[in-house]
């Protein structure tokens, strides 16, 4: 979990644009608020991936500051990264296996990994 001090730095947008990425429902959007007060519970939700979805889909610079926008966009980055490393790892495994191991790291990149 990444600890970072762009939590102090969001404005009103910001946590308005969280409670609507991260609610289905006007209703529940009060019980969210008090959660969000926990410095705890916000790196949690900070870390969920509709974020980033939401962010993507519907993104605009006037809707949410460049504090919150740079973090999820970190975040997509180092998820970026370790998918990368991932298969990196997994083709060298390639070089040093043998027989039905090769079969398995290749079933396992086309039906998981990719």
């Amino acid at each position: 979990m990444i600890r970072a001090n762009c939590q102090e730095h969001f404005k009103k947008s910001d946590f308005e644009f969280l409670l609507s990425a991260l609610t289905k429902y006007k209703s529940q959007r009060p019980a969210l608020e008090k959660l969000m007060i926990d410095p705890e519970v916000m790196d949690q939700l900070l870390d969920n991936r509709t974020l980033i979805h939401e962010v993507l889909d519907r993104f605009s610079m006037a809707q949410i500051s460049p504090y919150l926008f740079f973090y999820i966009m970190f975040k997509i980055s180092m998820e970026d990264d370790q998918k990368y490393n991932y298969l990196v790892d997994l083709l060298e495994a390639l070089d040093q296996k043998a027989g039905d191991m090769i079969l398995m790291i290749h079933s396992h990149i086309g039906n998981y990994a990719l």
